[in-house]
């Protein structure tokens, strides 16, 4: 019939047309690519899910640790005054002889005006843990692992010391309802002096301190064991276990580092193993192009400047300004954002600071070398006594 629609086309005996062999294929070709472009997507999108889920978890288990370090009251708590032989924490308004005031936590730091291995650079540069016998690391009472930060002050009596230990700075928490462990926090330290003598500044109690957080993504390959727990009930151990101990290990299962380090080699172990807890690094950074702000040369350890030149990779400056690396130019030379220096806006000053100390191959970068999943910069307001 002449009014009769079909997609197939018909002879002049009225028999209909199939498609041809070519016209098949060049479907099913066009059919394969339009596959093979929506199989692509998957792992982009994959992936674009699970970088935003780190950086979401990442920016709560930042928060997490510094509402820790800015609330916990052993960290936090105000100075005990001992007057007339009474223990209190108000300082007496009516004059009352004060015979000794015992100091803890923040304020251990503050009052210790010693510099060197002692105490904290009377420049303000950042101390990382274990560089410091004011800040150094201990073993974990469970673990036996060199995985506890401690609060300390060499010319205080060591029982004022404040440990951190790894549980409490686990993100979600051990043992947790959520799930287990995916970050760890760790910081940097420095104090921000009062004393405005640009060339010979010194410590005093009017100082405040400065922490530089930043929230690592624990090793993703940590092998656990199909092991019976060392306690009182029959329970498999678990990652918890592993980097916490609290019910204990059989003999044969080792504990686990957060960060696996090979020391010897200057590298990641990726799967807790190693001989150390790999260590937040600090190197020095210089103007790359004096026309450009934001390229630096970053100069040290060869090892560790290529911790460092990583596209995604935090780090905080001796400004207390954090950044990020968005390109990596040569083994030594990366674009960072911010740039060292800009025109106006929140903390021009420091930029400008930045930029100076850039130039004189001054400036400072503290970072975790595996990289952050957040990084930020706590301000610790010490009242004065």
């Amino acid at each position: 019939m002449r009014g009769t629609n079909s997609i197939l086309s018909t002879d002049r005996r009225g028999v209909r047309r199939a498609f041809s062999l070519i016209e098949v294929l060049i479907a099913v070709v066009v059919l394969a690519l339009a596959l093979l472009g929506l199989a692509a997507v998957f792992p982009v999108v994959i992936n674009e899910q699970k970088v935003a889920t780190q950086t979401t978890l990442g920016v709560m288990a930042s928060s997490s640790t510094e509402n820790f370090l800015t609330r916990v009251e052993a960290l936090n708590q105000e100075p005990i005054y001992q007057v007339s032989g009474v223990l209190t924490n108000r300082r007496p308004s009516d004059g009352g002889l004060i015979t000794n005031v015992s100091h803890l936590g923040w304020r251990l730091w503050r009052d210790n005006l010693s510099s060197g291995n002692s105490g904290f650079s009377p420049t303000g540069a950042w101390v990382v843990p274990g560089s410091s016998n004011s800040f150094p690391v201990r073993a974990d009472v469970a673990t036996g692992l060199p995985t506890t930060l401690t609060v300390a002050n060499p010319g205080a009596p060591s029982q004022t010391a404040i440990d951190i230990p790894l549980a409490s700075r686990l993100f979600p928490p051990a043992y947790g309802e959520t799930g287990e462990p995916r970050f760890v926090s760790d910081f940097a330290a420095r104090r921000i002096l009062a004393d405005r003598n640009i060339r010979n500044p010194k410590p005093s109690k009017q100082d405040q301190i400065e922490l530089a957080i930043f929230v690592r993504p624990i090793d993703p390959t940590i092998r656990v064991p199909r092991e019976k727990r060392k306690s009182s009930w029959e329970s498999n151990i678990t990652l918890s276990d592993l980097l916490v101990a609290r019910f204990g290990l059989p003999g044969s299962v080792a504990p686990a580092w957060p960060v696996g380090y090979d020391s010897s080699k200057d590298r990641l172990t990726r799967n807790g193993t190693g001989d150390a807890y790999a260590p937040l690094m600090v190197l020095k950074l210089r103007s790359a192009d004096p026309k450009r702000p934001d390229l630096v040369r970053v100069e040290g350890n060869a090892d560790q400047i290529g911790f460092l030149t990583v596209f995604g990779q935090r780090l905080v400056d001796s400004t207390g300004v954090v950044r990020q690396v968005v390109e990596v130019l040569e083994d030594d030379v990366v674009r960072v954002e911010p740039a060292l220096s800009r025109a106006g806006g929140s903390g021009a000053k420091s930029q400008d600071v930045a930029i100076q100390l850039a130039q004189r191959g001054a400036l400072e970068a503290v970072f975790a070398p595996e990289g952050a999943s957040d990084a930020r910069v706590v301000r610790i307001e010490i009242p004065e006594d």
